[in-house]
């Protein structure tokens, strides 16, 4: 889970990101007193959170479900928005699949009748003695 210091991080990260604003963040303020008032940048900003890698939720090993955050209008209260962030993150995990395919290495396995290649015969051969 994401603390909720972590939470107001994001938060004020992902404002900075979208908002051309030079407001002093405080999180009794409503999303739109940082200038992110049309949908676009409401989404940018939601998309911010769930997305970037070095700001959003990603950059703590978190992530949060996109629908979590469909609620989030100009309207929206900062410190309620990080008290979703902190609520609905969950750790981001590699599905086991992908780990264990990711972490056993294959060994090299030596076909039977398969000739060597000229590569390996040149290793192979002798090197004529001066005269």
């Amino acid at each position: 889970m994401i603390t909720p210091a972590q939470a107001q991080q994001i938060v004020e990260d992902c404002i900075n990101e979208v908002s051309t604003s030079n407001e002093p963040y405080v999180s009794n303020k409503r999303l739109g007193q940082f200038g992110i008032i049309s949908d676009m940048r409401v989404r940018a900003f939601a998309r911010e959170i769930g997305e970037d890698e070095s700001v959003g939720e990603k950059a703590f090993g978190h992530r949060i479900a996109a629908k979590e955050l469909l609620n989030i209008t100009s309207e929206t209260i900062v410190g309620d928005i990080e008290n979703i962030v902190s609520a609905k993150s969950v750790p981001a995990v590699v599905p086991q699949a992908v780990a264990s395919k990711a972490a056993v290495k294959k060994p090299a396995v030596k076909k039977p009748g398969v000739k060597p290649t000229v590569t390996s015969k040149l290793a192979k051969a002798k090197k004529p003695k001066n005269p």
